[in-house]
């Protein structure tokens, strides 16, 4: 199925991936057989040196994080941007992006967790579809990944993902644009000028190694901030390590169980044992009777 807008080019064997390290430093073991592994789906890989700085828990300074961005996205060879690792550091240099340059090259791109505020910003700032996906020393602890990653990123796609073990909180359809990510990097973009614009969007959610009464604030202050008001539904995503499933659950059931959109758990996407490819910023269909979530044509 064509999820690929016109302005997007599916990869093929030998196209040049970028790799940008806009968030934390990384470990080099995990991050070299990563490469590794991206490498042996058939892309030439290409990491600028500023990825290898480092200034305490960052790589590099925000300035260094953000110039090194702009010119990996820039670069005419590159087909593609993978991010290094996700941890902390993307909210810091949104300021010091420049997206009227960003939008006018379209680019396939993949991150997740810290990442989530970055794609964000490429999709409502720049109107850039982006995939959600994993980093490259996750797939250095999963090089098996990096061939599933390569085929979504080649365009096979099935046009229906059924659920293998769901859980639906609030039955019911609806469609729009895919958007979310990470639920505690959104939170903190409650507030600032890259708070995320909702309405009429399904919104993913997951996270990792939250107690569930930290994974209840901060569902409670998306929904004090406004933040969730007039979405279409909600695609939970996994929640690793954030407590027992049964509690868990219910935290989740009781803060967004009323919100009147239909809710589906148990997306195979996050920090967990699976993390598959998919697109955002993309129209999709959500139906929670059905288990399911099919990808329109863009």
């Amino acid at each position: 199925m064509p999820i690929f807008p016109d302005s997007l080019k599916p990869l093929e064997p030998g196209d040049v991936v970028g790799v940008a390290a806009p968030a934390s430093c990384f470990d080099a073991d995990l991050f070299e057989k990563g490469l590794e592994a991206l490498r042996g789906c058939g892309f030439e890989v290409r990491v600028p040196k500023p990825a290898y700085l480092r200034q305490g828990y960052l790589a590099g300074s925000d300035q260094e994080r953000a110039r090194a961005f702009m010119e990996l996205w820039e670069d005419p060879e590159v087909k593609a941007v993978l991010c290094a690792r996700g941890g902390y550091g993307v909210l810091r240099i949104l300021p010091l992006l420049d997206f009227d340059r960003l939008a006018r090259t379209s680019k396939v791109f993949v991150g997740y967790s810290d990442i989530t505020g970055l794609m964000q910003a490429l999709m409502e700032r720049c109107g850039l579809p982006v995939f959600h996906g994993p980093v490259i020393t996750g797939l250095g602890r999963n090089p098996a990944h990096a061939k599933s990653l390569a085929r979504r990123l080649s365009g096979e796609w099935p046009s229906e993902w059924g659920l293998e073990d769901p859980y639906i909180i609030t039955p019911g359809s609806a469609a729009g644009l895919l958007a979310g990510g990470n639920l505690a990097t959104l939170c903190h973009l409650a507030g600032t000028p890259f708070q995320p614009d909702f309405a009429g969007k399904i919104v993913f959610l997951e996270d990792v190694g939250e107690a569930p009464y930290r994974i209840d604030r901060m569902l409670t202050h998306l929904r004090l901030c406004g933040m969730l008001n007039g979405m279409s539904g909600i695609l939970l995503g996994s929640f690793y390590n954030c407590g027992a499933d049964g509690e868990i659950r219910r935290v989740l059931a009781d803060r967004l169980g009323g919100l009147g959109v239909p809710v589906l758990g148990g997306f195979p996407a996050g920090h967990g044992p699976e993390n598959k490819t998919f697109p955002m910023g993309t129209p999709v269909k959500l139906d929670a009777d059905q288990a399911s979530l099919t990808f329109r044509n863009p």
